[in-house]
């Protein structure tokens, strides 16, 4: 792949975002560009560094916030592609998730193979 896929890290630990570099590089022919923003300001980070895949991370937000992240950042491109980690897996979760616009639902710290099937899937 010649072009860099770049992703929109949404969380608040900065640690995690190694981790998901080391993911994705691990995938043949991916390159990543990421960028992390906190809750507070992934929206406008969004609209400047324009992202192929966004990642948010539910079990950092109280309540339904994370889901409105979800839509909200759906909305800044029309093919973004949003995957939302959570170590929940409760069937209201997984509803309000897909609603939200979340391309796929995945564990809380996704491995190579799971990126993989993720991308497949969608």
């Amino acid at each position: 792949m010649s072009e860099k896929i770049k992703a929109l890290v949404v969380t608040q630990d900065g640690g995690k975002v190694e981790q998901l570099r080391a993911s994705f590089e691990a995938l043949p022919g991916f390159e990543v560009r990421e960028d992390v923003a906190p809750f507070s300001d992934c929206l406008s980070r969004a609209s400047q560094f324009n992202p192929d895949v966004a990642v948010v991370f539910l079990d950092e937000q109280p309540g339904s916030a994370g889901c409105l992240i979800l839509e909200q950042l759906k909305k800044t491109r029309d093919n973004l592609f949003v995957f939302a980690v959570s170590s929940e897996r409760s069937a209201e979760l997984i509803v309000k998730a897909i609603r939200a616009g979340a391309d796929e639902l995945i564990s809380t710290m996704p491995s190579s193979e799971e990126l993989l099937k993720a991308f497949v899937r969608i």
